[in-house]
């Protein structure tokens, strides 16, 4: 492996993680080549790449782990629950003039690969509607929403046999992106990098955007964004999830300890805030354990 002479991998030098086109199968591939090349020399060669399968020192959780983020990230914003967190959430929404809550929000998602299937997973789940999706330069619309397993189902049929007759049923269907600029509420865009730029940034009618995509959003397209009063949380918020779900794996397999000793004291602090807080609401009742 020539990347491992030159120090182009390793747990030590560079960290090598899932990107488009690939899965955890193909950093199941490139871990037990290193693993049978160098695994009796190199004492950390579990932390080789990150994004495995879970038999092979990956995490559970980690393919959800980029669109929930995107979830929890949006209800702070839209729905916030603690204290800090409000005036911050009812500035951003007064900007944008977007309205509290996920319930009926409007969510068109530009990108359908793992991390856009889960992003429109947990909004839907929660009540916002996804209005429009594209992928490989062809969009669905429907303003009433669009089911996210549905849609998953027809774009598959669409990618491998060009048929279109399910997306149809669908909502409208478009061999363009046309549906990426209707009217809505949030933009996500979750396929490549500058995916927003000059030519098209003046379609978009969006009051929020969430940058999932690293570097989808130009420089000319940030100004214009801002000029306009559109909120835009950026790649390096809207990508943590991922990127954290990366960071556990590396940890597991560098301390060679398993997913549930990662999480153990955050959990027990959770679970001590949860009963301080339900102590302190039967105070104020003045009901006595």
């Amino acid at each position: 492996m020539a990347s491992k002479k030159h120090g182009f991998i390793g747990a030590s030098s560079d960290i090598w993680g899932i990107d488009m086109g690939t899965t955890d199968k193909e950093m199941d591939v490139i871990f037990e080549t290193y693993q049978e090349l160098y695994g009796f020399t190199d004492m950390e060669h579990q932390a080789c790449v990150t994004g495995k399968s879970k038999h092979n020192y990956g995490i559970q959780g980690r393919i959800q782990s980029g669109g929930m983020a995107v979830y929890h990230l949006l209800k702070h914003i839209l729905e916030p629950t603690y204290k800090n967190n409000f005036a911050v959430g009812k500035k951003l929404r007064k900007r944008s003039k977007l309205y509290r809550g996920l319930e009926d929000q409007k969510v068109i998602i530009q990108g359908y690969g793992t991390m856009g299937y889960w992003i429109a997973h947990y909004l839907h789940q929660n009540g916002a509607k996804i209005i429009a999706v594209s992928v490989n330069n062809c969009s669905i619309y429907n303003e009433n929403g669009l089911n996210p397993h549905d849609l998953l189902e027809g774009l598959n049929i669409w990618k491998k046999e060009r048929d279109w007759t399910l997306m149809s049923k669908m909502g409208e269907f478009y061999l363009d992106e046309r549906g990426l600029y209707k009217n809505c509420d949030i933009f996500i865009p979750a396929a490549t990098e500058v995916t927003i730029h000059k030519e098209n940034v003046e379609k978009i009618q969006a009051k929020l955007i969430m940058e999932v995509a690293n570097g989808a959003i130009s420089h000319y397209a940030d100004n214009y964004l801002n000029e306009k009063g559109v909120i835009v949380i950026p790649d390096v918020i809207a990508g943590l999830g991922t990127l954290l779900a990366n960071y556990y794996e590396f940890l597991s397999n560098i301390d060679k300890r398993n997913q549930s000793e990662l999480t153990k004291k955050w959990e027990e602090e959770s679970k001590q805030n949860f009963i301080s807080e339900v102590n302190t609401i039967l105070e104020k009742a003045n009901i006595k354990n």
